[in-house]
């Protein structure tokens, strides 16, 4: 089968990883997003992971910036002739003209059990919502988002524990693996005929939009559960942020790596913790950084304050409640 991938970030590139290896794939080209700043300042130009991968792989690239109203980019993707078209986490919508090319249509590889989570962030969103289950879906495309049927989907379990917790960056690898294993099966479906395609339940569908800066910031008003899926769900990439607020000194911008829920260990806090304020840091449990939240206690392990290497709770204490008689997180802005 003669295969155009499309696809961009860290995600895509596992997926074409294993596609390559199919042995019935002759992939023509790959298709990403066009460089963009990035980097430490965003004043360096860094490609995607997708595009990496593909030209250690030897395939030719393409990076349109759009489609649509593009005829030069459309004509382009018919002279390679493609018996199918593969996309995954590409971040780009494809109009019909572009989706009526390849002799087989256009199957895309989501990282949720849809019609939930259709959009740009779906594992992401999953994990702010505190879900149990999510899972991958290899849809046929069509030009609305992720609102084509499906073909085949696969359950992942999203782990929660205290020695073994999902977070975005893991979750997605995981959705990912996962997602390529599922492709390889659908392809072989398409190749032979075998196929049997379930439209989506519209009264069910839900949106996974991107993540924002302005939602990123830590609200500890709220309770040490919805704290410890926003810190899941905005880590590693973009981040949870914080405000640190140290006695005598001015605000500190940070990130909240990782953590856990402390009523879900053996923390028994005292009646003057219970008495705090929210975001109030109340001293170290084991290797927990304990901040009061408006309804039990979160647990940082890790944080990285802003211009110092990541640190856990043991090096925060050394390096601050030591010297600093109170310290506390400032509540969210309003938004």
């Amino acid at each position: 089968m003669r295969i155009v991938y499309m696809g961009t970030p860290a995600f895509a590139a596992e997926i074409l990883k294993h596609l390559h290896g199919w042995e019935h794939a002759e992939i023509t080209a790959v298709y990403t997003q066009p460089d963009r700043l990035g980097g430490r300042g965003k004043n360096k130009i860094v490609e995607p992971e997708t595009k990496v991968l593909a030209k250690e792989l030897g395939i030719p690239v393409f990076q349109p910036e759009k489609f649509r109203g593009c005829s030069e980019a459309v004509e382009q993707l018919k002279a390679l002739a493609p018996d199918i078209l593969v996309v995954a986490a590409y971040g780009m919508l494809l109009p019909q003209e572009v989706l009526d090319i390849p002799k087989y249509g256009a199957y895309n590889v989501h990282g949720s059990l849809l019609p939930k989570y259709r959009g740009a962030a779906p594992v992401q969103r999953c994990l702010i919502n505190g879900d149990t289950i999510t899972g991958v879906t290899i849809m046929r495309m069509e030009a609305g988002l992720d609102t084509g049927p499906a073909l085949l989907q696969q359950a992942i379990y999203i782990n929660d524990t205290e020695e073994n917790c999902h977070n975005a960056g893991t979750l997605l690898a995981d959705t990912a693996r996962s997602g390529a294993v599922l492709l390889l099966e659908a392809l072989e479906l398409i190749r032979t005929g075998d196929v049997t395609l379930i439209p989506q339940n519209e009264a069910l569908a839900t949106h996974a939009a991107k993540l924002t800066k302005q939602e990123a910031q830590t609200d500890f008003s709220r309770s040490s559960t919805e704290v410890h899926n926003h810190v899941r769900g905005f880590s590693p990439n973009p981040g949870a942020t914080a405000v640190l607020l140290l006695e005598g000194k001015e605000p500190v911008a940070c990130r909240i790596e990782s953590g856990f829920p402390l009523e879900r260990t053996d923390f028994a806090p005292s009646a003057e913790q219970l008495d705090a304020s929210a975001g109030t840091v109340c001293g170290i449990y084991k290797n927990y950084l304990a901040v009061k939240c408006g309804k039990g206690f979160y647990g940082i392990r890790q944080i990285r304050l802003a211009g110092k290497p990541s640190m856990d709770a043991k090096a925060f204490q050394n390096g601050y409640l030591r010297t600093h008689a109170a310290a506390r997180f400032a509540p969210k802005a309003a938004e």
